[in-house]
């Protein structure tokens, strides 16, 4: 998402104020459910429980999830 969001804005697309900031932390939100969710990957083969990342991954969601109904 940030780099298609980026690439708008760099193509001289604008936003309301409002709803730029909040794409910008909804791209924000995406790379960190992203991060979380390979390194949760990395630590699960290796065996590592990853019970602390689930509950960080469903927040990072609900967050996502709130976030995209409010832009809509």
């Amino acid at each position: 998402m940030e780099d298609i969001l980026g690439r708008a804005k760099s193509l001289g697309i604008k936003f309301e104020k409002e709803i730029e900031e909040d794409l910008d932390r909804l791209s924000e939100l995406q790379e960190l459910l992203h991060d979380a969710e390979r390194q949760r990957t990395y630590f699960e083969t290796g065996g590592v429980d990853t019970t602390l990342h689930d509950e960080v991954i469903a927040k990072i969601r609900e967050e996502i999830c709130a976030l995209s109904e409010k832009i809509r």
